[in-house]
Parts: structure tokens; C-alpha cells; sequence
């Protein structure tokens, strides 16, 4: 994929729009575009780039987080200053002035360009990350930080290059128009996955509550203590998907494969990790979820909150965006190392931090949304 795209992205200013699966390697992507800037002012008597500025836009903190390592890992050598500008690290204007790669969260960015242009203008590329979130609530926000760019650039009568990483999206021509792309649009189908994707899909139905009706009306009292009896062991549609839940992270565990289990609510990441637990216990497979002894991440004195402390000793991790910055990383690190070997986590972990996993369960397809209710879970999230 990079060697198709490196004549545009790195031989040219044009703008760009790639679309290509997770895991064929958009980011390297970023990178070709961010080496053409860095060659404009590099001063080959020192070895060390000059004075540049770019901004990269990630959806999420989390993924933030993770390309600041990347970028700073490989350009710390050229004397590049990468930097995270989100809602957990703030930058003063000094800071910002020095920075040569500001990594932010998209309502960061609008905010700051909102009320001045002062950084703005000092910068020659924009990349954002995962663009097809143009569909999404947040959409709006990529819209006004690209048509502030477009007219930015307009009215300075300056280069501001603008490189959009995408999913496989269904109307790509679209967004190319959009971002003024001419001829760098590219698109790679699914076929360049790295890891061939199985989809699974398992419908689970309410089971039939089997109350007995007795007629007549002497019997009237038999009936409702039949179906209060009844009640109180009534399956529901969340119990079966609990259980095919467990049955499926059970296979993998037996067969020393990883696991990450999606769910919609930050609440449900410690509920559903309790209650494989439970059934562990109940079925005597605690041993299938045993940490790793060897590696030092999963020690539980490096977390801060309770309940995930119970849980890792255990063997299990629980990831949200509500837990403190430490414990995500910690539980990341842990996954990553093999020492935890499932983790139930939100779509916070999905956008974008690489966590390799043998096998991904999404419980439950419909999610909720305040304001509007439950509506079905996007497919461009799934």
C-alpha cells in the first residue's frame, strides 16, 4: 500500500485521502507525508530538522496517545518535538510555538483555531486520522476543522496540506470532493488486510418463559405463585448472550489465544469481567484465565482503582475511557505483554490502539445514545 501511494504523499504537496482496512498501515501513510515536510528544512550540517508545523488530528485520546510514542520514537533522532494536545495533556503557547508535531483531539484543534490563528498559520499539514467519522455526532467538528484549513489557506494565499486517513468508506469520491483531494485519492479494499477477517454474526432471542396456566378462578392464586416462581428464574436475552459470551472466551483461552470483549457501557466492562469469573468458579476453568507470572505490567500495586485491582489479580482486565490514564495504559501493556489474556473494554479501544487479539466479541449491536435512544450500532464501528 505505501509503495502505491509514496509517489503522491511523498514526491508531492497534493492533498490526499487514503482508504484502506485496519492494520494495512495508514499511519506509515502519515509518516511518508510528514518525511516530505521535514526534507523542506532539514539542514544537513547538523542532521536536524528546522522549523515546521503539523498538526495530525486523532479521534480519541487513547490513540493519542500511542502515535506520539511512534512519531517521537522514530524522529527523536532528527531533533523533532512531537507533542499530545488533548483533553488530558494541555500545551501553553510557548510550548505550542516550540512543538513541531501537535497531536489533538479534533475538538481541541477547532477550539484553539477558533479564537486565534496565531498557530494556525504557521501550519503546512494537517492529517486526520480515521476521517470517516464524518458520518458520526463528531463529524461536524472535522467538517469546520477542514473548511477553516481550505479558507485559511485561501485567504494567505499559503500551501496547507491536507491528508485524510479513512476506513474502507462507501462514498470515498464524496469526501475526496470535499477535501479537495484531486489526484490523491486512494482506495484499498479489504484485500489488503494483513489478517484475514471472519465475521461472525449470532443472533441470540429471549428465551420462552414456561409458565404453566391452570384455569378457573379458585385457582387464580396457584397461577400468580407459579408465576412469581416463574419470574425469579426467567432467562434473559442478556443472560444467553452472557453465555455464549463465555462459551466462545473459553475455546480461545483453551486453545492460548488472546480475547477482547466490546460492550456499550462503561459499567458493563467490570459486570461482564465479574461474571465470567463467576462462571469460571461454577465451572472450574479458573485456572484458563491465570495471569502471567513473569511479566511486571500486570502487578496490581501499578493500578489505581479497585475493582480493575480485583479483577487483574484474577487474571481478567476491564478497559474504559473513565478509568485514570495510568490504568489504561497499564491494562494495554499488560495485554500486549500476554500477561492478561482477555479484557472487556468500550469502542474507545477500538479507535486505533493496535492490540492484537485472535479473536474480537462485540455484545450486543445496539447502543444507546442520549437524546435519541437506542439506535443500532454503526457498521463502520463494527
Amino acid at each position: 500500500m505505501q509503495t502505491k501511494v509514496k509517489e503522491t504523499c511523498f514526491d508531492t504537496d497534493e492533498n490526499v485521502l487514503i482508504c484502506a482496512p485496519t492494520g494495512a498501515g495508514k499511519t506509515n501513510v502519515a509518516m511518508l507525508c510528514i518525511l516530505r515536510e521535514i526534507n523542506k528544512t532539514f539542514d544537513f550540517r547538523t542532521k536536524k530538522a528546522g522549523d515546521f508545523k503539523i498538526v495530525y488530528i486523532s479521534p480519541l485520546k487513547a490513540l493519542a496517545t500511542e502515535v506520539v510514542e511512534k512519531f517521537d520514537d522514530k524522529l527523536k533522532s532528527l531533533g523533532v518535538v512531537v507533542k499530545e494536545y488533548t483533553g488530558d495533556m494541555g500545551l501553553t503557547r510557548q510550548e505550542l510555538q516550540e512543538t513541531h508535531i501537535i497531536v489533538a483531539t479534533p475538538e481541541k484543534w477547532d477550539v484553539m483555531t477558533r479564537k486565534s490563528s496565531a498557530i494556525a498559520d504557521m501550519v503546512t499539514l494537517i492529517i486526520i486520522d480515521e476521517i470517516h467519522l464524518l458520518d458520526e455526532e463528531r463529524g461536524r467538528v472535522l467538517e469546520c476543522i477542514v473548511a477553516r484549513t481550505l479558507m485559511l489557506a485561501e485567504r494567505n494565499q499559503k500551501l496547507i496540506r491536507l491528508a485524510g486517513l479513512s476506513a474502507t468508506l462507501p462514498n470515498y469520491v464524496d469526501v475526496a470532493k470535499f477535501m479537495k483531494v484531486k489526484k490523491g485519492l486512494y482506495y484499498f479494499s479489504e484485500a489488503y488486510r494483513p489478517v484475514p477477517l471472519h465475521k461472525k454474526f449470532i443472533g441470540c432471542r429471549r428465551p420462552k418463559a414456561n409458565v404453566k396456566q391452570t384455569g378457573g378462578r379458585d385457582n387464580d392464586k396457584d397461577n400468580k405463585k407459579q408465576q412469581k416462581d416463574n419470574q425469579k428464574t426467567i432467562r434473559t436475552e442478556k443472560d444467553v448472550m452472557n453465555e455464549v459470551c463465555y462459551d466462545f472466551v473459553k475455546e480461545n483461552l483453551i486453545n492460548g489465544e488472546q480475547v477482547l470483549v466490546f460492550v456499550h457501557s462503561r459499567r458493563e466492562t467490570y459486570e461482564l469481567a465479574k461474571y465470567l469469573l463467576y462462571q469460571a468458579q461454577i465451572k472450574d476453568d479458573f485456572d484458563l484465565f491465570r495471569p502471567g507470572k513473569d511479566t511486571p505490567e500486570v502487578r496490581q500495586g501499578m493500578l489505581i482503582n479497585n475493582d480493575l485491582k480485583k479483577l487483574v489479580g484474577k487474571g481478567l482486565g476491564s478497559h474504559n475511557a473513565g478509568l485514570a490514564r495510568r490504568d489504561r495504559r497499564t491494562i494495554e501493556q499488560a495485554f500486549l505483554a500476554g500477561s492478561l489474556r482477555v479484557v472487556v473494554c468500550t469502542a474507545t479501544l477500538a479507535w486505533g490502539v493496535n492490540l492484537p487479539a485472535h479473536m474480537v466479541i462485540i455484545k450486543g449491536t445496539d447502543i444507546y445514545e442520549p437524546g435519541v435512544g437506542w439506535k443500532d450500532l454503526s457498521i463502520l464501528d463494527v
